[in-house]
């Protein structure tokens, strides 16, 4: 549901409101009454819902139709009309029967409960211990409690704190909250009040008193949920007899923390209750069975539950079996979500799904392009040459252009190549200015045996192929100019030009190979481009779609035509798409 924002200083009011509360509760709770002796045990402490009762944690994120049992605050976790009803038959012929509704009402949510506990049969004694006879015992509490959203105090936006809808239903307003991910979770606070009119009777004895409880709901993260709940504040001062009894306070703090684990949201739950002299604590599990059905398991002090929950459009049921010391206890609820709220809550549970494939598919994709990496480092790191390292460098930078191994193997390629570069060009000059000293000496010696005109023919072929010779090595001494200042076009040309009159030319074939522009770096301006193509090509490839990957990984080969990994895994998904027909 929306909730409304406020100013400064109404933030600063609201969190000197909490603090001040939460001292008052701590303190109430630690003290002792100025009236009334206590009362040994609350028969309602325990609340009311057959999730809540199996897992624990409810003082942090109960359903909000039976918060007022748990924690007031979870009430404004309801998105709409919320309705709950609750029936547990106890041994002996007891029952525990609960109804609760919730229902958004200005900036907050208003709930109510009427909760009965009876007991019949039940043996009565004396001051002596002699038996009178057997009575009946009854507890009635009808509760009226408010919640609403805080400013979170801690810095950024409240959440939207919109209850979630999934199989069972009741503590879902935590687990729809973690499955739906991280990506637009906001944190936030929530606080409630409760208002308890309670009524005991036993034989022909009753008395009634006014209890208040007080919760904070805290939701700091992903997936985490924590509350905190006074109970009895105001505690009731109940006289059923001549001597009035005052219900313990007790503070319940309690967690839940949900997380995807091998492809199921596993929830867990924890509670722990200080000044009760019932259990001290509580703690449950809950994962996922089959469609829109959980099962859960926990324990609460020595008795141990198990319960199953089913979820379908607006309506939940829940069922828990407990044991205990007189027997086992069937519990079973059931929750109707009602009004705007509902269709709110499945466009969400349906968002969820939706961004939880998504990210089950990124994932993948990264995966895959993690272990193309790893197998381009190991590829350069063995290469046998250097051509084949920086093809493989490039493949690597391709995918994760800040990889501070890839840059510095590419500089260090980078710088050899350049002294090569510098080495060859001083070997050419070398062996140009030897050849234009036999040439020289060469046209010297044809010019003193012109008298010798049978000599002549020979001498003339032999000076005609050193200054053929001459003019190659010439050629081949500023084709490798051109390339050690970064003109690879010219160097090509002029390799192409020699390679036309002498094709078998090593030294020529050697630069046309060095020269290739297969082994430029892709246009940075491009690098983004180019990740996206191969990213999309690897999901659809895991995807089975081959011909949607040959797609995409022809496009990225245009914009990086020497990627040799791209070309690889071009290589495969057209055999495996070939296989396939």
């Amino acid at each position: 549901m929306a909730r409304t924002t406020t100013g400064p200083a109404m933030s600063c009011v609201r969190a000197l409101f909490i603090g001040l509360l939460g001292i008052a509760g701590l303190g109430a709770v630690l003290s002792r009454p100025a009236s009334g002796a206590p009362g040994a045990s609350d028969p309602l402490a325990g609340g009311v819902g057959a999730r809540e009762r199996v897992l624990g944690g409810g003082a942090a994120a109960a359903d909000p139709a039976v918060a007022l049992g748990w924690n007031p605050a979870c009430l404004a976790a309801a998105g709409g009309l919320l309705i709950h009803a609750h029936l547990a038959p106890l041994p002996e012929g007891g029952s525990l029967d609960a109804f609760g509704v919730a229902w958004p009402f200005g900036p907050g949510v208003l709930g109510g409960s009427l909760t009965r506990l009876g007991v019949g049969d039940i043996a009565t004694f004396d001051a002596q211990g002699i038996p009178t006879g057997r009575a009946d015992f009854g507890d009635v509490e009808l509760a009226t409690g408010y919640a609403l959203g805080l400013p979170w105090p801690f810095g950024g936006a409240r959440g939207t704190g919109v209850a979630g809808v999934g199989a069972g239903g009741a503590l879902d307003t935590a687990a729809t909250r973690a499955d739906a991910g991280d990506r637009g979770f906001s944190p936030a606070m929530d606080l409630g009040a409760a208002l308890r009119l309670r009524r005991q009777s036993f034989a022909s004895q009753s008395g009634t008193g006014l209890g208040v409880d007080i919760g904070l709901t805290l939701r700091p993260r992903h997936g985490l949920a924590l509350g905190m709940r006074a109970r009895n504040l105001l505690a009731p001062a109940l006289t059923v007899a001549s001597e009035a009894e005052r219900l313990p306070r007790s503070l319940s703090l309690a967690g839940t923390w949900s997380r995807r684990m091998m492809g199921r949201s596993l929830l867990l739950a924890g509670e722990a209750e200080v000044g009760s002299a019932d259990a001290p604590f509580a703690f449950g599990v809950e994962i996922p069975v089959a469609a829109n059905v959980v099962g859960r398991a926990g324990a609460r002090g020595k008795d141990y539950r198990l319960g199953l929950g089913f979820a379908a459009s607006f309506f939940a049921f829940d069922y828990g079996l407990e044991a205990h010391e007189l027997g086992l206890v069937h519990v079973v609820s059931v929750t109707a979500r009602l009004g705007q709220g509902s269709e709110e809550l499945k466009a969400k549970a349906q968002a969820a799904a939706a961004a939880e494939k998504a990210a089950v598919a990124t994932a993948a994709a990264e995966k895959a392009v993690a272990t193309t990496v790893e197998d381009l480092r190991e590829k350069a790191r063995a290469a046998p040459d250097r051509e084949t390292a920086r093809a493989a460098w490039l493949g690597l930078r391709a995918h994760r252009p800040d990889d501070p191994e890839a840059v510095v193997a590419l500089k260090v390629i980078t710088i050899k190549e350049t002294q090569d570069m510098a080495s060859w060009r001083d070997s050419l000059q070398v062996r140009e200015q030897e050849r234009r000293a036999a040439v020289e000496q060469l046209r010297a010696a044809s010019d003193s045996l012109a008298l010798v005109r049978r000599d002549l023919s020979a001498q003339g072929a032999v000076l005609a192929a050193q200054q053929a010779d001459l003019a190659r090595l010439q050629q081949l001494l500023r084709a490798v100019e051109a390339l050690a200042a970064g003109e690879r076009e010219r160097a090509a040309a002029i390799a192409d030009s020699i390679l036309a009159d002498y094709p078998r030319d090593p030294e020529a074939q050697a630069l046309r190979a060095r020269i290739d522009p297969r082994g430029a770096q892709l246009d940075p301006s491009r690098r983004d481009e180019a990740r996206n193509l191969y990213v999309e090509g690897m999901r659809r490839f895991n995807a089975g779609d081959y011909a949607g990957a040959i797609r995409y990984w022809e496009q990225l080969l245009a914009l990086d035509p020497g990627n040799q990994a791209v070309r690889m895994n071009l290589d495969e998904a057209r055999a495996r798409q070939g296989a396939v027909r």
